[in-house]
């Protein structure tokens, strides 16, 4: 079948772009390096950690102290960022104990029981850098309220394995095939291959052994295809050692697939010139007609996101799915969404039909328990509508979906209300696709900029 045969070229092309480095989608690519809040941030400490813990492990026993100590601290300062930077850096360590202890009978070597040692000291050590971050976390939650809620990550789901995408299978058997190949079988080589076997298992099977979703999956590919690539490198590295010539051929294809991809990302269809034109215009215009305190509500469309407008103007963004950071109240978030539709002008009907789409529109959160999770965190919550209890179901998401549009329709049906709504939240600028309509007596038309409408609110 022609379905059949477009999922395993894409499948080659995504391991190809993986152990290349980049990824096959500019589109992808270019919302990777355009994220607003990434903690990828922490990425550099996570390599730093991973350097000094391989320097720590080829070091002769006298040089180790500098790198113990430098492993310590850099595994403890990933805990001041999100899960999965200290999750997989502490249980790569562990993995690497469990394999010195195993083996340690095998050699009897006094160096392989310092190391035991100092590997447990590591642990220590990253545990009381890490102790302020833990004391903050926790008192956060007192701090924030409601939006913890929508914030957290801890969904109950079954105990079952999903349906997870070939490729991650595929890197791992080509990373631990050129490992073997290699035939080097070092301290530092071996943390290597088992940091790469930590990713692949927390990838596959921590929510089938939990129950829990922490939303590793969609931030740990990262790390595990580094430590993949690292392997696939190590056959790579004995060629160039045998033979100059090989290891020039291999250097030069994979140095071409990588510029290859990004001659894609700078030339292809995903790259609309137009709106990014557009958007460089209207950043500018709020910046130079607007205070620096506005309030902006922007239509989400193909390149003009609200929340890079906020980012690049340094002016407020009235709601965006960045709300699940802030101390709103759910009901507030539901508030703020709602008085977004009505000012960009979509109709009662639109905006159910934009409820009714979420749960087509985000297949990837793969248990309506977590489906449920993500609307509250966009949507928010009005009163008198509560969360099923755990674990939801399909028929618990419908159920609370029509309690939503339900209160929606109560809302759009009486206009004094959603003049009252309005009154409650300060808005000064409003930019849409749409011209303002003449029965919006609550907007001015202030300026047209390609084929969008710069709006200004008039709170009577």
């Amino acid at each position: 079948m022609i379905i059949g045969k477009a999922d395993e070229l894409s499948t080659i092309s995504e391991v190809a772009s993986s152990i290349i480095g980049v990824p096959n989608s500019p589109g992808r690519l270019f919302l990777e390096i355009s994220r607003i809040f990434n903690p990828s941030f922490f990425l550099t400490f996570f390599l730093l950690f991973s350097i000094c813990f391989v320097k720590f492990l080829d070091s002769p026993q006298e040089n180790k102290r500098k790198y113990k100590l430098l492993s310590g601290v850099a595994l403890g300062v990933l805990y001041y960022s999100t899960l999965q930077w200290w999750l997989y850096a502490n249980l790569s360590v562990l993995l690497m104990l469990i394999y010195l202890i195993i083996t340690y009978p095998f050699s009897k070597n006094q160096e392989n029981k310092q190391d035991i040692k100092s590997t447990f000291e590591i642990l220590i050590l990253g545990a009381l850098v890490a102790s302020p971050a833990l004391i903050l976390n926790y008192l956060q939650t007192e701090m924030v309220g409601e939006s913890i809620k929508r914030a957290a990550i801890f969904i109950k789901i079954p105990h079952a394995i999903t349906s997870q995408p070939r490729i991650y299978i595929t890197f791992l058997l080509i990373s631990v095939a050129f490992f073997l190949l290699s035939r080097n079988f070092a301290k530092k080589n071996i943390f290597i291959l088992l940091s790469t076997l930590c990713g692949f298992s927390l990838y596959f099977f921590q929510e089938i052994v939990t129950g829990i979703s922490l939303q590793l999956p969609e931030h740990i590919q990262g790390t595990f295809k580094m430590f993949g690539r690292i392997c696939i490198g190590f056959v790579i590295d004995k060629i160039a050692n045998r033979s100059r010539l090989a290891g020039y051929i291999i250097a030069g294809i994979m140095f071409s697939g990588f510029s290859y991809n990004w001659y894609l990302f700078f030339h292809s269809s995903h790259k609309d010139s137009l709106s990014e034109k557009t958007f460089l215009k209207l950043i500018n215009w709020i910046k130079n007609n607007t205070e620096k305190d506005a309030v902006i509500i922007s239509e989400e469309t193909n390149k003009i996101y609200e929340i890079k407008i906020s980012a690049t103007t340094g002016r407020y963004t009235f709601h965006n799915l960045m709300n699940y950071f802030s101390d709103l109240s759910s009901n507030e978030v539901f508030e703020r969404f709602l008085i977004k539709q009505i000012l960009i002008g979509k109709n009662q009907e639109e905006i159910i039909n934009l409820i009714k789409e979420f749960r087509n529109t985000n297949q990837w959160l793969r248990t309506w328990e977590a489906r449920i999770w993500y609307f509250q965190a966009y949507f928010g919550l009005p009163k008198g509508v509560s969360i099923p209890s755990s674990p939801a179901t399909y028929n618990d998401y419908e159920k609370f979906e029509g309690e939503v549009i339900q209160k929606i329709i109560e809302v759009l049906s009486n206009k004094e209300s959603i003049v009252e709504l309005m009154k409650k939240y300060r808005i000064d600028v409003i930019v849409r696709k749409n011209p303002k309509d003449q029965k919006e007596n609550y907007l001015e038309e202030i300026q047209i900029i390609d084929d969008f409408y710069i709006l200004k609110y008039i709170n009577k």
